[in-house]
């Protein structure tokens, strides 16, 4: 990991903060709409920065998180001017449904292509099976396949590796050689 890798998450945030100031100043300056919705978002922000000084491991999940939250707009750290918005209207209720931030979805792309390996990891960590799952798989196969093999004789076996070998995926067909090789050194 270089040194740019390691820090990278940093530059992220100073761009958010610097957002997220430039939206505060614009409210002061221009009456820019800030709501709720950005309060929040600062709030998050603080807590990701002070995170990331403690624990960078858990501040890189927590930014990568804000900022897949600020693409889908769910917290917003820019003026409303910087969004791509969809609402519709329900009986007058005007309703935000769908957003996009272009500047948290492009911070969200380059997050992902630095820490790409982590991320990577992470997702096999967390949806991979276990050695002792895998263990198991691998030994319900085998015991599935020997027992449909044992039953043929040499004979059958030959031809079924003769004629229709690619109806069985490779684990069976080395399950199959085996056994057919077990088979023949008894005969012998």
């Amino acid at each position: 990991m270089t040194k740019f890798t390691k820090y990278a998450d940093f530059l992220i945030l100073g761009i958010i903060t610097c957002f997220s100031l430039n939206s505060i100043y614009q409210h002061v300056v221009n009456y820019e709409i800030i709501d709720t919705q950005h309060y929040f978002s600062f709030f998050l922000l603080a807590i990701a920065l002070l995170i990331r000084f403690f624990n960078p491991k858990k501040g890189k999940i927590i930014l990568g998180i804000l900022l897949a939250m600020g693409s889908l707009n769910l917290v917003n750290y820019t003026i409303d001017s910087y969004n791509i918005l969809f609402s519709f209207s329900l009986n007058s209720l005007k309703l935000k449904t769908v957003g996009l931030q272009p500047i948290s979805f492009v911070l969200f792309l380059f997050f992902i292509l630095i820490n790409y390996r982590s991320i990577k990891k992470l997702y096999h960590k967390l949806f991979d099976d276990s050695p002792e799952e895998k263990g198991a798989i691998v030994k319900a196969k085998t015991e599935k396949y020997e027992s449909i093999f044992n039953k043929y004789s040499v004979e059958e076996l030959e031809e079924i590796i003769k004629n229709r070998k690619e109806d069985y995926e490779p684990f069976a067909r080395n399950i199959m050689y085996r056994i057919l090789n077990e088979k023949k050194s008894i005969a012998k």
